[in-house]
């Protein structure tokens, strides 16, 4: 099963100011990120080319930005609680739809399944629901869009900081990586 998902970028509109923007005290716009290479990530040229496409927007309009890299689950709660615009790229999700606005798709993924050589998952093994994947230890992602519908199928999954972690850890059977 191929499990598409759209990013975007999250924002509260609550925290429009009068030009439309909200940043902080300098005029900068405050966006935060996760690591995700290729599309973000701190230790790449440009950040990533999700955060080139943004620099070249911030450029057009002539506008700074401040960017923080934390983890999702911290990015998210900047936003809530005003810290930040936006963060960025993200998923839709029903819950989040609930909460945020969105921007216009800017990129698409497909998530991969990964399953770890030596394991208890075959490497043959294919999957057409969440609930093939009861057998398994599943490694998530705080933050990650699959943690709620994972969590509703009764799968279990152990979560880490971020995708290297599931790898390295030695508990996971399985993980989707974004």
């Amino acid at each position: 099963m191929a499990l598409a998902k759209t990013e975007i970028v999250h924002c509260n509109g609550d925290l429009l100011g009068d030009d439309g923007l909200m940043g902080p005290g300098d005029g900068k716009i405050a966006l935060a990120t996760g690591e995700w290479a290729p599309y973000t990530s701190e230790a790449m040229d440009g950040k990533g080319f999700f955060m080139e496409i943004v620099d070249a927007v911030f450029k057009q309009m002539r506008k700074g930005y401040t960017l923080s890299f934390v983890p999702w689950t911290r990015a998210e709660a900047m936003v809530k609680a005003g810290d930040a615009f936006a963060y960025l790229p993200y998923t839709i999700t029903d819950e989040r739809k609930a909460v945020y606005d969105f921007s216009a798709v800017v990129a698409k993924s497909t998530g991969t399944f990964l399953a770890f050589k030596g394991g208890k998952v075959p490497a043959s093994f294919t999957w057409d629901t969440y609930s093939d994947l009861r057998p398994f230890i599943i490694g998530g992602v705080q933050g990650y869009w699959f943690e709620g519908p994972f969590k509703a199928a009764g799968l279990h999954v152990d979560d880490a900081d971020n995708d290297d972690s599931n790898a390295k850890n030695g508990v996971c059977d399985a993980s989707l990586a974004k």
